[in-house]
C-alpha cells in the first residue's frame, strides 16, 4: 500500500510536454457539434467558432513548439523491474489523451456499425436486388495495402528506437505512399459504382455504405495528416531514440483506423456477420 504514494510523487515530477488548453477547445467543440447537429439552434454556430478556434490554436502553438529545440527526453526513466501499474501511471499525459479520444471514436463507430446492422435486419434481403456487386477481390487488395502500412509504420518506429534514423524515414515514407494508395483506390471505388447508378441517395443500403466507408475515409486522411506531420519534424530532428511519444501518438491512431477498416470490410464487403 505505501508504493502508491511514490508512485503518485514520480509521476507528479516526471517531465511532459508543454500542456496546451487548445485540445480543451477542440473537444468541447466536437461535442457542441454533435448536439448543434442532433437539435440545430444557435449552439451550432458556436460550436463552429470553438471547433475552429481550438484548431488554429492547437496548430499555431505546435508550430511554435516544433521550432524549439528537443528536449532531451520526453518519459520518466524507470527502473528496469517496474511493475506494470507504475509503468502505466508515469505514461505521458499525451498518451492518455490519444487513448482517451480513440474511446470517443470506438464510441462513433459503434454507433455507425449500429446503424448498418439495424438497417440490415429491416430488409428482407440484404443487399437489396438491383444494387451492383462491390469489389471484394480489387477491395481486399486495398485492404491488404491498409493493413501493410501499419506493418511499415511499426518497423519504422522499431528502427528510430534503434537510432537508424534514415531507415525511419523511408519507412515512413513508405506508410505515408500506402495510405494515400489506399485513399485513391478508394475514391476510385466510389467512382465506378456511382458510373453503375450506385451513390449515396440508392436507398438505406447505399445511405449506410457510403456513410461507413466515407468515414473512414475521412479518418484515414487525418491519419495522413499526422504522419506528413510526423514525417516533417523527423525531418527537423525532432525526435530520435528517446524522444517519439507523438509519433507513438499518431501510430496508435493508425493502428485503430486499420482495425476499423479490416472490420468493415469483413462485414461491409464479404458480408460474414
Amino acid at each position: 500500500m505505501s508504493e502508491y504514494p511514490k508512485v503518485a510523487r514520480e509521476v507528479a515530477h516526471a517531465p511532459h510536454e508543454h500542456l496546451s488548453p487548445w485540445p480543451l477547445f477542440v473537444a468541447i467543440g466536437t461535442i457542441s457539434l454533435y448536439y448543434g447537429v442532433l437539435f440545430h439552434g444557435p449552439v451550432l454556430g458556436i460550436a463552429v467558432l470553438l471547433f475552429l478556434s481550438g484548431i488554429y490554436g492547437w496548430i499555431y502553438e505546435d508550430y511554435m513548439h516544433w521550432k524549439r529545440p528537443a528536449a532531451a527526453a520526453e518519459e520518466h526513466a524507470l527502473p528496469a523491474d517496474s511493475g506494470f501499474l507504475k509503468k502505466m501511471l508515469a505514461r505521458p499525459v499525451a498518451w492518455w489523451g490519444v487513448i482517451i479520444f480513440l474511446l470517443t471514436e470506438i464510441m462513433l463507430f459503434g454507433a455507425l456499425f449500429t446503424f448498418y446492422f439495424t438497417a440490415k435486419i429491416g430488409q428482407s434481403s440484404w443487399p437489396p436486388s438491383g444494387v451492383p456487386e462491390l469489389p471484394v477481390f480489387s477491395t481486399g487488395i486495398n485492404t491488404a495495402i491498409l493493413v501493410s502500412s501499419g506493418f511499415t509504420m511499426h518497423v519504422g518506429i522499431m528502427f528510430l528506437k534503434r537510432n537508424s534514423r534514415t531507415m525511419f524515414l523511408v519507412m515512413f515514407g513508405a506508410t505515408i505512399a500506402l495510405g494515400g494508395l489506399f485513399l485513391y483506390n478508394q475514391v476510385t471505388e466510389y467512382l465506378d459504382l456511382m458510373g453503375e447508378g450506385f451513390s449515396l441517395s440508392s436507398g438505406t443500403y447505399g445511405a449506410a455504405f457510403y456513410t461507413l466507408t466515407g468515414v473512414h475515409g475521412a479518418h484515414v486522411t487525418a491519419g495522413l495528416a499526422g504522419l506528413t506531420a510526423v514525417f516533417a519534424r523527423s525531418l527537423l530532428g525532432q525526435f530520435d531514440a528517446k524522444r517519439h511519444l507523438g509519433i507513438e501518438g499518431v501510430a496508435i491512431y493508425w493502428h485503430f483506423v486499420d482495425f476499423v477498416w479490416i472490420f468493415l470490410y469483413i462485414v461491409i464487403y464479404l458480408r460474414w456477420i
